[in-house]
């Protein structure tokens, strides 16, 4: 059935040039959307004290999962820090340089990717597993949690790895 779901889930192609022209970029056989969630996590108490925070060194552990060298996307709500901190080991893409975007049209380009890094989010977990081409590499963080109240054993699909 995860077909089925995915063909319903699929958000819709966004118009803006910005994403199409970085689903160009995904279009590379060993490309790679990158998801960087900072936001409450860092500037909300409570959100800290429950999330972790993905570090520069989960990215950099992550890119040396994927195979290739093919082209990153990142899409991020920080991103400065993304620029600031993310390994630059690849060709780098950040999408909202050219101003601001909408959810959707991120989790869409998200799923345009062939292998995927992905941040203790499930806005990254969709947009991972909505991919169409799920042949890829998708790493998520072992930790999500700062907390051992939450169940994670069945959070992430089996063939994905964990850093």
């Amino acid at each position: 059935h995860a077909d089925l779901i995915r063909r319903e889930l699929a958000p819709p192609q966004p118009l803006d040039a910005e994403s199409l022209e970085l689903a160009e970029v995904l279009c590379h056989q060993d490309s790679v959307t990158l998801h960087v969630r900072r936001g409450d996590y860092v500037s909300n108490p409570k959100a800290r004290e429950t999330f972790y925070e993905c570090s520069a060194k989960y990215y950099q552990d992550a890119l040396q999962r994927v195979p290739g060298n093919g082209p990153v996307v990142v899409v991020s709500d920080d991103i400065s820090w993304a620029r600031e901190n993310l390994p630059r080991t690849r060709p780098m893409h950040f999408a909202g340089e050219k101003g601001a975007r909408s959810g959707l049209a991120d989790l869409w380009l998200m799923a345009q990717g062939k292998h995927h890094i992905i941040a203790n989010s499930t806005f990254s977990w969709w947009g991972a597993w909505l991919s169409t081409t799920c042949t890829g590499t998708t790493v998520a963080p072992r930790h999500w949690f700062r907390t051992s109240k939450y169940d994670t054993r069945d959070l992430l699909p089996k063939e994905w790895s964990c850093v």
